[in-house]
């Protein structure tokens, strides 16, 4: 059925941003005249998958007289990337020690701020959605402008929940602006989850856990990737392992044994492999401990389409997690659209992570990756992989198998526009 979904998110949709690649995996087999969006982030989009947006940024917030405007088509360029103005960069990568404060200086700013202007009311009027697809994050203001507009549209919502902030009770150990920023989150979340028509989640584990915890319908949408990239294992003369993504939550240090792991088996065997590592980071307390390690090469950014030729590229491709207690929790319940693509195109994947971690799980159950659980095992692992190119073929072509049974775009959009569609249907019977 047609039908007219409000995205309300804090990115739009992208191809240059993993949530951006989220929401256009999920959104693959809606038409642009079904789908309008909501976003705070201080981007523009680079992909017309939306027939409007809609944008109001902290900034637009603290002017008060003009909060927020629709974005013009002629503003949608494929050239757009992470930050529309360089000076948005340092605002909006934060320290994780100051992490909390500035989120609750971020709540005050919207609590008091003007954003629900007469301009927006009139696009959402204009646009006319039957349901409101949610994804609220982190931000704890963000629950709150969710409900205002499905107040004022008198619509239903479907909640996105890819990332555990509820059960996650590590911030409850530490100080006292944490535990006050959490308690007050956890109490958002609860609200919105109770309200929710439907909530669709990442993985099973995390769908099971809210079913339980509130009571409300689930449904598992895992990350969808494009099957048209490989159609069978890539065959690569390189000798590069390729890391593509942030390096928070303490992956750095992850990619820093991986590679003196790496290194240590080049002086052993003669080998030159490198770790090629393309991310977006530029925090200099976080790059140091990739540095002085021989093996390891820091690239930048990269686009959306440059990263699919990095990928098939690639000899192995590397996703790890960090093994600290506090970002096993963290990351416990998600499976990151980087496995999604990874998976897709081709080449070997080596995943290095605790298997507390869903996405290690994943793909530990499913036999498509070679996987480390532990720093002793890394260089057996590794050197199993680059020694014997057809165990590397293998794993890929289980992986491209994993990714057509549980990633596709086309299957796992399917199913959100199925519970889109019966959310709205239920809603409209009641009427």
């Amino acid at each position: 059925m047609n039908m007219k979904v409000l995205i309300v998110s804090h990115n739009p949709i992208t191809d240059y941003n993993s949530m951006g690649k989220t929401f256009l995996a999920l959104f693959e087999t809606f038409k642009a005249e079904e789908v309008c969006q909501f976003y705070i982030y201080p981007t523009l989009p680079n992909i017309r998958k939306c027939c409007s947006y809609y944008r109001v940024t902290d900034k637009d917030v603290l002017k008060r007289k003009k909060s927020g405007r629709v974005i013009n088509a002629l503003e949608i360029r494929p050239d757009n990337t992470l930050y529309e103005h360089a000076s948005d960069q340092k605002m909006y990568q934060n320290k994780a020690r100051h992490r909390e404060l500035k989120l609750f200086c971020r709540n005050l700013i919207w609590k008091w701020g003007r954003w629900n202007t007469k301009a927006l009311r009139q696009w959402l009027t204009e646009q006319r959605p039957e349901v409101i697809f949610a994804a609220p994050g982190v931000s704890s203001f963000f629950y709150g402008v969710i409900e205002k507009m499905a107040d004022q549209l008198d619509i239903p919502i479907v909640s996105y929940v890819c990332d555990d902030f509820y059960f996650s009770t590590f911030a409850l150990q530490r100080g006292w602006v944490q535990k006050a920023y959490y308690r007050s989150l956890r109490r958002k979340i609860a609200g919105l989850m109770k309200r929710s028509a439907q909530v669709v989640t990442i993985c099973d584990s995390l769908a099971e856990a809210y079913q339980q915890e509130f009571g409300c319908p689930t449904t598992t949408v895992y990350s969808g990737a494009n099957m048209a990239v490989a159609s069978q294992p890539q065959k690569s003369d390189s000798t590069d392992l390729v890391y593509l993504g942030n390096l928070q939550l303490n992956r750095n240090q992850s990619l820093a044994e991986i590679g003196r792991a790496l290194q240590s088996i080049n002086e052993e065997n003669g080998t030159h492999y490198r770790l090629l590592i393309y991310t977006g980071d530029r925090n200099p307390e976080i790059l140091r401990p990739l540095q002085g390690i021989e093996s390891i090469e820091v690239k930048g950014f990269v686009s959306g389409g440059e990263v699919h030729r990095i990928m098939q590229n690639a000899l192995i491709l590397v996703h790890t997690e960090s093994f600290q207690p506090q970002d096993i929790e963290r990351v416990r319940y998600s499976i990151s659209t980087k496995i999604a693509d990874s998976l897709a195109s081709g080449t070997c994947l080596f995943a290095y992570g605790s298997e507390q971690v869903a996405s290690i799980r994943h793909l530990m159950d499913n036999h498509c990756a070679g996987v480390a659980t532990g720093q002793e095992k890394i260089k057996a692992v590794l050197w199993d992989y680059l020694s014997h190119p057809e165990k590397r073929e293998e794993t890929a072509r289980e992986g491209l198998a994993v990714a057509r049974r549980f990633h596709s775009r086309e299957l796992q959009s399917g199913i959100l526009r199925n519970v889109l569609s019966e959310v709205v249907t239920d809603e409209s019977t009641s009427d």
